[in-house]
């Protein structure tokens, strides 16, 4: 399944696709060759919708949501990982769900590229395959995200993590053949046309 994405899209031309968007706190503005890795839960810059004056924000975040009533990181290591990506089924359809309940904390996760492998019975190790889109050179996974509240240990601060999941959705023809393998066979993104 996809923990693995490519971003190296200068941060200035994100104001291309969005002339009005609004930069939280500092964020750097090259993030030339940059590979994430989900399990690594590093941050990444998300254009979320502001609860409080509904403008487009571009403000870095945490892959792998933690939900909001997490309060002891420690204790939710071990689940995080299966918070990096979110079954379109859940959010729509199964009401006690957490990403039913934040179904609408929707955001956008700015790429260039993402990675899938394929796994071939002649080979020891999966094929990797790096999937772009023909027209344009950054992209746009649609996601949600979360808010919560963590202390720290040490100081006694509260601390608000901002962390963000991707969306999947059962794989089409091509991506069937490429991610043919694991606990998430047969699952892709789910991609947002440039229109919507």
């Amino acid at each position: 399944m996809c923990y693995d994405v490519s971003f190296t899209v200068n941060i200035k031309q994100l104001a291309d696709y969005f002339p009005e968007l609004i930069y939280d706190g500092q964020i750097e503005i090259d993030f030339d060759g940059t590979h994430i890795i989900g399990h690594l839960y590093t941050e990444h810059p998300i254009i979320y919708a502001n609860r409080n004056d509904n403008r487009l924000h571009l403000r870095m975040m945490e892959w792998g949501c933690i939900p909001y009533y997490v309060k002891d990181l420690d204790t939710f290591k071990k689940q995080r990982a299966s918070m990096l990506n979110a079954r379109s089924e859940r959010i729509l359809e199964d009401d006690k769900s957490y990403w039913y309940k934040i179904r609408n904390r929707r955001c956008l996760i700015p790429l260039n590229g993402f990675y899938e492998h394929r796994s071939v019975k002649s080979f020891k190790n999966k094929i990797p395959y790096f999937i772009t889109l023909k027209e344009q050179q950054e992209f746009f996974l649609p996601g949600l995200y979360s808010v919560s509240e963590t202390v720290d240990k040490e100081t006694g601060e509260v601390l608000k993590k901002w962390s963000y999941t991707l969306i999947t959705r059962p794989a089409n023809g091509v991506m069937k053949q490429i991610h043919n393998d694991g606990d998430n066979k047969w699952r892709m993104q789910l991609l947002l046309p440039l229109d919507l």
